[in-house]
């Protein structure tokens, strides 16, 4: 058994996060079940950690069996063995839940649910309910695990041989019986004690009418007596009050009405003027809102169209197009083309949906765009999986030679990072393809419907075979493109190789920035002194 245990346990070690995993985990508590029952609970546990984390169902409802039969088996230890066969109880419920499921799905044989309910599940259940009836004298919970031993487990009750079930039918009946009979007692002490309280109470409720009746005649003798003198003493004081009021409400009345009428002129002039001027700050209002939503609306769009043109079209381009109409094709000394292809793209793209393969590729050309922006490279356009870009346009500059390879290396190192990532997580990956040339070229927008900014020459073409003949995770460049970087790089010159269409190309693989002019031990990321020579770098006059 420890040669099993262990194989067990290397299983575990090298295949984390998997079904294989679960499976030897499941195995392991099952196997130190009656040997070590907390290494067999914490074995379980795990399984239960990653079965949920990789939603493998069958592996969970496993997992909970086993903690189950563990919680039984550390239960059956203590003098009161209750609460752990409730957690064998909960445990086990958890776990015939999902076997449930899955069977009902076809996902599981009848003979694996008999088996599992035939290992401990029957006898926790009754051995519960048998203390809750026997010892405890808790009816409600003896009644509550007789139930889940018949509706729920009831299903299979007939190929389960264990006569536990027969037995267990039957205390349940006597406990409804006696429960029964217990309420029927207690009913009928309650209806005896309630029919003593109510004449009691009916004898001192007659007293107390007679009492209330009593007084309240006495009462009702001195508020009458009062009520006559205090209408006498309020029908004299009203009199009085009435002449008072008749005479200031005729002065009043005299001085009010001059008052009034002046009042009422007043107020209709200023609810003139006040209407009139409401009327015109409101209508003022209105007209300045809609100005200044059209004005907001017209700023957006403009923003809009100012941010999509640009999307589409280098800056330099799209101010030519906005003020002429049109954009002149230009012609360029050196400029350095840039083209990346996925090797085993195609086998890949069978074995995903298209939602996740785009999504993927996305998440690739994604970073290519951050990288090319950070070295002041156009990106022109992508095909497919293939990507292109160049150095040196719009705006011609000296340096595109180094920067474009500079770019090549981050982005090898991306795929490299992502490729490693993949790997671990057991998922497919891709491997680029990368080739530069450097020479003339020309470039411009071409049309006047669905505008595109183009690059064309045997330069393109050349760049093209440069990364159809390079190799995965390298950078190939043309001889051209080396004797304008041999300074700044360290290469591999691979010979005269064939492209297709253009015969033999003296090929290089560029390695590394060289070791003096790197910031870094992979030389990828040049140094100060790197930066000073490029500064000074002139790729025109190094060509010629």
């Amino acid at each position: 058994m420890s040669q099993n245990t262990d194989s067990l346990k290397v299983v575990i070690n090298s295949s984390p996060n998997t079904y294989q995993q679960v499976q030897s985990l499941n195995a392991l508590s099952k196997a130190y079940k009656a040997k070590d029952t907390q290494a067999a609970i914490k074995y379980a546990q795990k399984s239960i950690e990653v079965a949920k984390k990789i939603k493998y169902r069958e592996g969970l409802a496993d997992a909970y069996a086993n903690l189950g039969q563990a919680s039984a088996f550390l239960a059956d230890e203590q003098s009161d063995p209750t609460e752990g066969y409730e957690k064998a109880a909960q445990y086990f419920r958890q776990s015939f839940d999902l076997y449930d499921k899955l069977y009902s799905q076809g996902k599981l044989s009848r003979t694996k649910m008999l088996r599992f309910l035939e290992g401990g599940v029957i006898t926790v259940y009754r051995d519960l309910a048998d203390i809750y009836y026997s010892e405890k004298k808790n009816y409600k919970q003896a009644s509550d695990k007789y139930r889940m031993l018949f509706t729920r487990f009831g299903e299979y009750s007939s190929e389960i041989k264990d006569e536990s079930l027969v037995v267990s039918r039957t205390k349940l009946l006597n406990q409804k019986l006696n429960q029964e009979l217990l309420e029927k007692k207690q009913q009928a002490l309650k209806n005896e004690l309630q029919i003593k309280k109510v004449e009691k109470e009916k004898d001192s409720l007659a007293l107390a009418n007679q009492r209330r009746k009593i007084e309240s005649a006495k009462r009702e003798i001195r508020l009458r007596a009062l009520q006559s003198e205090n209408l006498k003493i309020q029908k004299e004081n009203e009199e009085k009050a009435h002449r008072l009021k008749i005479a200031a409400q005729e002065a009043q009345l005299k001085r009010s009405r001059l008052l009034t009428t002046s009042m009422i002129v007043g107020f209709v002039l200023v609810f003139v003027i006040v209407g009139v001027l409401f009327y015109s700050y409101r209508r003022q209002k209105k007209v300045n809102q809609i100005i200044s939503r059209q004005q907001a609306e017209i700023v957006e769009a403009k923003e809009r169209s100012e941010t999509l043109l640009l999307n589409i079209l280098p800056r330099e381009v799209a101010e030519e197009l906005k003020e002429s109409g049109k954009a002149s094709i230009r012609q360029y000394e050196m400029v350095s083309v840039l083209f990346t292809d996925f090797k085993g793209f195609t086998s890949i793209a069978e074995k995903i949906t298209p939602v996740a393969l785009v999504r993927e590729l996305e998440t690739c050309f994604l970073r290519f765009d951050e990288i090319i922006e950070k070295y002041n490279i156009e990106k022109i356009k992508t095909i497919g999986d293939a990507y292109m870009a160049a150095g040196g346009i719009p705006i011609a500059n000296q340096t595109n030679p180094l920067d474009v390879i500079l770019a090549g290396l981050e982005m090898q190192r991306y795929m490299n990072e992502l490729k490693a990532a993949k790997q671990a997580a057991g998922e497919p990956y891709w491997e680029l393809r990368l080739g530069i040339n450097t020479g003339k070229l020309i470039a411009g927008v071409i049309g006047k419907k669905k505008f595109a900014y183009d690059v064309w020459g045997d330069t393109v073409n050349t760049a093209s075979r440069m990364e159809s003949s390079g190799e995965v995770g390298k950078v190939n460049i043309s001889g051209k493109t080396y004797e304008l970087v041999k300074d700044f790089f360290e290469c591999e010159h691979r010979g005269k190789v064939t492209a297709k269409g253009k015969g033999e190309i003296d090929m290089y693989f560029v390695r590394r920035i060289k070791v003096e002019l790197s910031a870094d031990e992979q030389g990828l990321v040049p140094n100060e002194q790197f930066k000073n020579m490029r500064d000074g770098y002139n790729g025109l006059a190094v060509a010629s």
